[in-house]
């Protein structure tokens, strides 16, 4: 299942929303609440198509994806998917925003364990929202270092990835589709 970045102003809109609601699947969560919104807003369609590949496709593994706002729509969809189907296997990423405070994050990375952020170099969106308004990442970063070439792996929010950089190093030109595909595996 993949998740499409913003294209549009009302995907704007709910990126900017970032003040924290309450989140019923864990005690103490609380997550994004325009992230939260876009995926209740597709949640229906969600499990539509979900319930008709599984009813072709009984034992297909189910893996979510996304890129940016896609990313943060990702693992709210892999929860909710983990929490009713039981059967999210792994979750990837890409420049992906924080969505949830800290309970969040340890809840995510225990449920869906395969949890995987890949981050390329100083790309700017793996920063918002900034930790300092209690925001967390969740499962493990694949950081790909200047000219893509190399990548360390690491906890999320490790000093040792992306973390290493400061505002003033990051930037949106790296969070460009276009360069995340041509990302060496």
């Amino acid at each position: 299942m993949a998740f499409r970045g913003s294209v549009d102003i009302s995907n704007w809109i709910l990126n900017l929303k970032t003040v924290r609601t309450d989140y019923p699947l864990c005690s103490g969560c609380s997550v994004h609440i325009g992230f939260n919104q876009g995926f209740n807003s597709v949640k229906s369609q969600v499990e539509a198509n979900l319930n008709s590949l599984l009813a072709l496709y009984r034992s297909a593994k189910i893996v979510v994806t996304g890129h940016s706002l896609g990313g943060a729509l990702g693992v709210m969809a892999a929860a909710h998917i983990q929490n009713v189907y039981k059967n999210v296997d792994q979750l990837y990423t890409m420049g992906q925003p924080r969505v949830g405070n800290d309970k969040f994050a340890q809840f995510m990375t225990t449920f869906i364990p395969n949890t995987f952020r890949v981050v390329n170099y100083a790309d700017e969106v793996p920063h918002i929202p900034q930790s300092i308004l209690g925001f967390k990442h969740s499962g493990f970063e694949i950081w790909y270092q200047r000219g893509m070439q190399q990548y360390n792996i690491c906890p999320s929010e490790s000093k040792d990835c992306s973390n290493q950089l400061n505002i003033f190093q990051v930037t949106q030109s790296d969070h460009k589709m276009t360069l995340y595909l041509q990302l060496k595996v």
